[in-house]
């Protein structure tokens, strides 16, 4: 009778830590399924550009960091004709933590007085996909 009731619950035991969690995975492998991803910071969504000239370049004046692990890649779409800002490089990368900065030329067929624009920046981080900049501008 003992040796009945010591096998029972050895099985019963056994069974209990192979069930215990059949849905858990070990951390490593878990952690090992997380997706690694860019992270796109934008520094600022409206930008004042003061007066500018037609044709003039201004430099540095939106900044993006990449706060994730792996490199993260960017294209830029504005309104790109007449005097409308235009950015001067449409599709880049940043390194994983790393920052760059974006410059703009005024067009030159711009158009004396004060402006209202947009860039539109595109990233591959699933997270935040899309980015649009408010440029505020006047020429003279």
């Amino acid at each position: 009778m003992f040796v009945l009731v010591f096998v029972v619950t050895t099985a019963a035991l056994v069974a209990l830590q192979f069930n215990k969690n059949p849905t858990r995975t070990p951390d490593s492998q878990q952690f090992a399924r997380e997706a690694v991803t860019p992270i796109a910071v934008v520094e600022s969504t409206h930008v004042d550009l003061g007066v500018v000239k037609p044709g003039y370049e201004i430099t540095n004046c939106i900044s993006i960091r990449n706060d994730g692990d792996v490199v993260l890649r960017v294209r830029t779409a504005g309104p790109g004709c007449g005097g409308a800002p235009r950015v001067d490089n449409e599709s880049f990368t940043i390194a994983a933590h790393s920052r760059a900065d974006i410059s703009l030329t005024i067009g030159q067929l711009a158009l004396a007085g004060e402006h209202d624009s947009q860039i539109k920046l595109y990233f591959d981080d699933p997270k935040n996909p899309f980015q649009r900049i408010k440029l505020r501008y006047t020429v003279n």
